[in-house]
């Protein structure tokens, strides 16, 4: 049975996931991005790539994910991929398990570039929040 004849979408649902250097939108940098989309015929798009954070990845940061520094050296920059993330992300609603933290990180990242990018255009559906409040 197919995603969409258990719901019903009325804007493409994108499932996201991210790495990062560290914890904090502010100074931290993603180094991975992760994306399945569902489009409302049903067809899915997945994609995801290294991302060069220009930045040394942490050790504990690797041990989260096991991407290291000589991983991404020849990995585009996130300022050379964030037009396309944003255009592939427009008009979407997005859902994943701690989403909202993966969020903020896009938000900083493309404040940093500039590339106009407005969380708030966005239904984000955070399997952590549900769970959290379901199971506190």
């Amino acid at each position: 049975m197919a995603l969409t004849e258990l719901i019903q979408l009325e804007r493409p649902l994108v499932a996201l996931d991210l790495e990062t250097t560290g914890i904090h939108p502010a100074h931290d940098r993603i180094v991975q991005l992760g994306v399945v989309k569902l489009l409302l015929d049903g067809t899915e798009r997945e994609w995801s790539t290294i991302v060069n954070p220009c930045v040394p990845i942490p050790p504990e940061a690797s041990e989260v994910h096991g991407i290291k520094d000589d991983m991404i050296r020849d990995a585009k920059p996130f300022a050379q991929l964030a037009p396309s993330i944003a255009r592939g992300l427009e008009g979407c609603d997005v859902c994943g398990y701690n989403v909202s933290f993966d969020m903020r990180f896009l938000e900083s990242e493309m404040r940093r570039v500039p590339v106009p990018f407005d969380i708030k255009s966005f239904r984000i559906i955070d399997g952590f929040r549900i769970f959290a409040r379901v199971a506190p």
